[in-house]
């Protein structure tokens, strides 16, 4: 009924698991301009989403595990750039959890590539076998049970949802799983938010409301708590 009354581009639905039949338009977390000024920022905060804090107590593996895959971002995004290729978050996963001797050889490259924004934050696992096991032991655990081939496919489609848009014209966003996927998946709302409040807080325009329901699945994510009231609600 939204669709038909306010239009289908000013109405999106990010609908991995077809809850309905609505089908989705698809989300690209990472589609990302690496030019922009506020890249790596924008990285980073994909990664925190990516990475929900798991143990209060151990929390060195959680912030190591956010710098590798920040890492990983800025790299796939520019290497996507250079292969004139959509980026692909589902890639930067691949490439923190493949085999110990491919991920040490995916060091080794990145290192290379003489990037401070990628071999700062690499450079640590750099021929520390047990550092590496237990970051990719941690991004494993962390992403395993939202990115499921169904979300794979969701965030590979092209000209997927573009939360820069509300700040242009009126736009609804729905963002939906099913109920019993909530606690499992809810990792992906956090990567939604990450995206969206990244895009929102840079580019000025129309005043943009967020509802978030059943928000104790997101945890705490620090970019919602530095919300720029005057511009996002």
């Amino acid at each position: 009924y939204r669709r038909k009354v306010c239009g289908e581009k000013n109405v999106k639905l990010a609908n991995p698991e077809n809850v309905l039949g609505l089908g989705s338009d698809g989300f690209n977390p990472i589609k990302l301009d690496p030019n922009a000024p506020d890249f790596e920022d924008r990285a980073q905060h994909i990664a925190t989403g990516a990475i929900p804090e798991t143990n209060e107590h151990q929390t060195h593996f959680t912030f190591a595990s956010r710098s590798a895959t920040t890492a990983g971002i800025v790299d796939e995004v520019k290497t996507a750039a250079g292969e004139n290729r959509e980026p692909s978050l589902p890639r930067v996963r691949a490439l923190w959890t493949q085999d110990l001797k491919k991920l040490q050889a995916s060091v080794k490259r990145m290192l290379s590539s003489n990037d401070p924004a990628i071999t700062t934050r690499v450079a640590k696992f750099a021929g520390d076998t047990d550092e590496l096991v237990n970051i990719k032991s941690t991004i494993e655990a962390a992403t395993s049970p939202w990115m499921t081939a169904q979300m794979i496919a969701d965030m590979e489609k092209e000209n997927g949802i573009d939360y820069a848009a509300c700040r242009d014209r009126a736009t609804t966003i729905y963002v939906t799983l099913p109920t019993e996927s909530l606690v499992d998946k809810g990792t992906y709302f956090r990567v939604h938010l990450a995206s969206a409040l990244g895009q929102l807080y840079r580019k000025p325009g129309l005043k943009t409301t967020i509802i978030i329901e059943e928000g104790f699945v997101c945890g705490r994510l620090e970019i919602l708590e530095m919300a720029d009231r005057k511009s996002v609600v």
